[in-house]
């Protein structure tokens, strides 16, 4: 095998001990987590936790949940099934085994839903709100407990006023990476967000020098549909519909 020549960017990240800011005119940005099952700032809870906004995930280049790990110190992603089935190690904690059915040390939520092992985290990162990393033992607040901590993705939620989005980015080997999401009201009661990713790489990253083929080539797609219903001021029910697929070179 021969790599080829790769480029590199090289993005500045500030770490703070307990949380990741922004600096805003006149101080610093408040960044509002719910790691406590409740809205309040990273700033004012007694936990070790590193959390990313939306910018975050443009600037940084997250596009699947080993690359958080880059940006958050003690915490390690490894994916042991080419780019899929990611094992979380949080402090030196987490699951010494590959198979994908191997009860997590380090919980992986989704919009708070617990997923139970590494397969169901293969997930692309698309329209996110924020993901919020905690370290250390947990209780069972969110439904589990786990040794290490644990990792929350919590994506966009409809809207009351309509809002659309869409990015390009396009890169070295054949790059390309399309991304629109689109919300809004459908009845005074009912809120509607539908989300929509294609990832793909064209060219692989690396030659097989003896038949000459490409390796590393990208091929991922996905799709989330949320309704959230507010039929009265103490009744509200959250619908969220997604589904993808990953074709990506599995070496």
């Amino acid at each position: 095998m021969n790599a080829k020549e790769m480029s590199t960017t090289v993005f500045f990240v500030v770490c703070l001990a307990n949380a990741v800011v922004a600096l805003a005119q006149g101080g610093l940005e408040e960044i509002v987590v719910t790691a406590q099952k409740r809205a309040e700032s990273a700033q004012d809870i007694g936990v070790a936790i590193a959390a990313f906004n939306s910018e975050a995930f443009a600037t940084d280049g997250l596009n699947q949940p080993q690359d958080i790990a880059a940006q958050v110190p003690n915490l390690y992603i490894k994916n042991t099934s080419g780019s899929n089935a990611p094992v979380f190690t949080v402090r030196g904690v987490g699951v010494n085994d590959f198979v994908t059915n191997a009860p997590p040390s380090v919980g992986v939520y989704i919009d708070e839903v617990f997923q139970s092992n590494s397969g169901m985290m293969s997930t692309a990162l698309f329209d996110m709100e924020r993901v919020e990393v905690v370290k250390g033992p947990q209780g069972d607040l969110f439904g589990r407990n786990t040794n290490g901590g644990f990792v929350s993705f919590i994506t966009r939620k409809p809207t009351s006023e309509f809002d659309a989005v869409a990015t390009m980015e396009v890169g070295n080997y054949d790059s390309l990476r399309l991304e629109g999401a689109i919300s809004g009201p459908l009845t005074p009661a009912l809120s509607a967000r539908l989300a929509v990713l294609s990832r793909n790489q064209f060219e692989g990253w690396f030659t097989n020098l003896e038949t000459g083929k490409d390796h590393g080539r990208i091929q991922q797609d996905g799709w989330r549909l949320a309704l959230d219903w507010h039929p009265s001021e103490r009744l509200t029910a959250y619908l969220n519909v997604h589904g993808g697929n990953d074709r990506s070179d599995n070496f």
